[in-house]
């Protein structure tokens, strides 16, 4: 067959004992050879349009390679921030999908569904490159590649093994009964060290992994959920105070874990101490957590918003005095820093934070903020007082903070570290 003289061979090259025609292979590979950039195949089982990371990695990625993403949810017009991909959704299917996630830990059915998804979308695409991310979907790409020999990256959102010991659903009848807590530890010990490269959050999860299962240092990319400057580069904080209310904000998800209960109790002992102080909360509230949140956070000094945009975070920020993060310290949470304290930096506000590991860390090399410590009301309201008393210590420990999100903690500056881990699996 012949395509505007692509499978043709050249008369010189031809012999009269043998047929001057390429076989469909030959066809593929030679297609591979002109194609400019390298084709890259990224899995999320996610809706892709709120999901951050993957599209700041997106960005980063889409101008040094060709990339497909595979994902769930519905299909929404294309998201803002990244416009070179070309993108697939798998209709969530409802309750026989939902339940193939939710027993994933006891049966087949969402390795087996996600290896045809996944062989198929390999196929159609001939990709170079798999990028899954989530330590659910290492399984599945690992299965679905090998065949083809395709290199797997995982990119590691959090420490999922520890994450999902900690989910209220998985302890409800009747889903307890499709659970098993160890499955994840038993996947990360048996496929971690199949993968070509691994993305973590910080330098703690990445020396963690290693210890645990012996793993060359050169397979990983810290990547941490750092902002991308040009989506907030228009924001301006023009909104001025105009009371002497001591403002502290959380952004983000509400859960027990997160410690927000802490911040709660902290306000009371300020207020009883005869501060005008309040705690603002910006975030939803899963089902799982409502009688949580109304029993152990909520009172007459907590001001809660379901979600903010974050195209006005910065307008939002302009009425705070500090960000907090008062996570609990444990296996999950050292994982990595949430985003919501790259945020605060971003726009100048100091931090205050539990002593997790890469949280505390980050403020004292910064010195952008301070360190309370895990789970104690009382340190944290002292910190807290600290910060009302010392306010031009305060705005500089802000300034500090914006200062190394501009110079380091971005997109740009560590997105290299994604690029040189695509640059030396895909040159192997």
């Amino acid at each position: 067959m012949t395509n505007n003289g692509i499978n043709k061979v050249p008369s010189a090259q031809c012999s009269s004992k043998r047929p001057c025609v390429y076989s469909e292979i030959n066809v593929r590979k030679f297609l591979f050879l002109v194609r400019m950039k390298k084709r890259v195949g990224v899995i999320l089982h996610n809706d892709l349009s709120i999901d951050g990371r993957v599209l700041n990695e997106l960005s980063i990625l889409s101008s040094e390679y060709d990339i497909r993403v595979l994902c769930t949810g519905a299909k929404p017009a294309k998201p803002k921030a990244v416009t070179n991909y070309k993108i697939e959704y798998l209709s969530d299917g409802g309750i026989p999908y939902k339940f193939r996630f939710i027993s994933n830990t006891t049966n087949s059915l969402f390795e087996t569904f996600w290896i045809k998804q996944i062989a198929g979308f390999i196929e159609k695409h001939d990709l170079d490159l798999i990028h899954a991310h989530d330590l659910y979907m290492l399984a599945p790409s690992l299965k679905a590649s090998e065949a083809k020999n395709i290199p797997v990256i995982i990119d590691l959102h959090e420490n999922y093994p520890e994450a999902f010991r900690t989910y209220s659903w998985t302890r409800k009848f009747p889903l307890n009964l499709f659970v098993r807590y160890e499955f994840w530890d038993e996947l990360e010990r048996k496929y971690l060290g199949k993968a070509a490269g691994l993305v973590v959050l910080s330098s703690n999860f990445q020396k963690d992994l290693q210890e645990k299962y012996n793993l060359n240092e050169k397979k990983f990319a810290i990547y941490p959920n750092v902002p991308d400057l040009d989506f907030y580069k228009d924001q301006k904080m023009t909104s001025q105070k105009s009371d002497d209310v001591f403002r502290l904000f959380y952004l983000g998800v509400v859960g027990y874990s997160r410690g927000l209960h802490i911040a709660s109790e902290a306000v009371k002992i300020l207020r009883q101490k005869g501060y005008n102080v309040e705690l603002h909360i910006a975030g939803k509230v899963h089902k799982n957590d409502k009688a949580y949140f109304e029993k152990e956070v909520l009172n007459e000094f907590v001001v809660h918003i379901p979600w903010i945009d974050l195209e006005h975070l910065g307008d939002h920020l302009s009425k705070m005095d500090i960000g907090i993060s008062p996570i609990f310290k444990n296996p999950q949470h050292e994982s990595g820093i949430a985003n919501k304290v790259y945020q605060y930096m971003l726009f100048s506000k100091p931090i205050l934070v539990s002593d997790c590991a890469p949280q505390e860390d980050l403020a004292k090399k910064e010195q952008c903020g301070l360190v309370h410590k895990d789970q104690e009301p009382s340190d944290f309201a002292e910190k807290v007082e600290w910060f009302i008393n010392h306010p031009e210590k305060s705005k500089e420990m802000g300034k500090r903070g914006r200062e190394a999100i501009l110079d380091e903690y971005n997109t740009t500056t560590k997105g290299r570290e994604l690029v040189k881990l695509y640059e030396s699996i895909l040159s192997g």
